[in-house]
């Protein structure tokens, strides 16, 4: 049996160098495209393929410009072999998760892969985790950091002063060092995940991702972890009749029949 392909992904764009004596950040969204001198680039991404029925990141792995250092020397602005690096890898995925991910890192990266000409990717479906603790739950704050900190998980690395400020300006020194940052959002942000997972109601059935036979009567797959470690655990009422219920024993979800 293949496992389904889980992929956590966390990108890192600079800031746009504007020409504007009246510049305000607040403003940024009326800003005329005119006075943009230089729009922002992707410095670096993160991603790590997950195991949910063991709730462990297999791999952590990055990649950020200044790998490309023929490209790079021209021009640290120069995202292209960056872009085409992640859109391979996002293209073998099954499903994607992140923290703010639909709305920033996914069309951030769609915007990139229009720019560069490359094919358009079939997404998969993705999980955002900010979206499942806004639903799920009422912190203080959604916040990456909050939320790790407080369900205990792995905390993001604190990044100096100005040292993404930096790395925008094409300092390599400082671009190594929010490569480590842009790592740690992956390990605080899948540990964070794994916690939201059992109250995440809505997560796409991973089942159907995994190629393999048709499991026999007595097994019943996981829809959060694809896992078959499953016990019968009582009935939901619905419109058509009680529905089994299972409960999962790796990640602790519940699956309806």
């Amino acid at each position: 049996m293949d496992d389904p392909k889980i992929l956590y992904v966390d990108i890192e764009n600079s800031r746009m160098v504007v020409e504007f004596e009246t510049y305000s950040l607040y403003n940024i969204d009326k800003i005329d495209a005119k006075y943009v001198k230089h729009d922002w680039y992707i410095t670096c991404v993160a991603w790590g393929w997950l195991d949910t029925k063991n709730q462990t990141i297999k791999k952590i792995e990055s990649a950020k410009v200044s790998d490309f250092k023929s490209a790079y020397k021209k021009d640290f602005r120069d995202d292209r072999q960056l872009v085409k690096k992640i859109h391979k890898i996002i293209s073998e995925a099954d499903l994607i998760i992140g923290h703010n991910s639909d709305s920033f890192d996914i069309k951030k990266l769609n915007y990139r892969f229009i720019k560069h000409g490359l094919p358009a990717v079939d997404m998969p479906p993705t999980v955002d985790t900010l979206k499942a603790a806004r639903k799920y739950a009422k912190a203080t704050s959604n916040s990456l950091y909050y939320l790790a900190r407080e369900f205990g998980v792995p905390m993001k690395i604190d990044l100096g002063r100005n040292i993404m400020h930096k790395a925008d300006a094409g300092c390599e020194k400082s671009l190594k060092k929010l490569e480590l940052y842009n790592r740690g959002d992956i390990r605080s942000g899948a540990n964070l995940y794994f916690k939201l997972l059992p109250y995440i109601k809505n997560h796409p059935n991973v089942s159907k991702f995994m190629t393999t036979k048709k499991p026999k009567n007595t097994e019943v797959a996981c829809g959060t972890c694809g896992s078959k470690d499953t016990y019968k655990w009582g009935f939901r009422p619905s419109k058509s009749g009680k529905k089994q219920r299972y409960m999962c024993m790796d990640c602790s979800s519940s699956t309806v029949l």
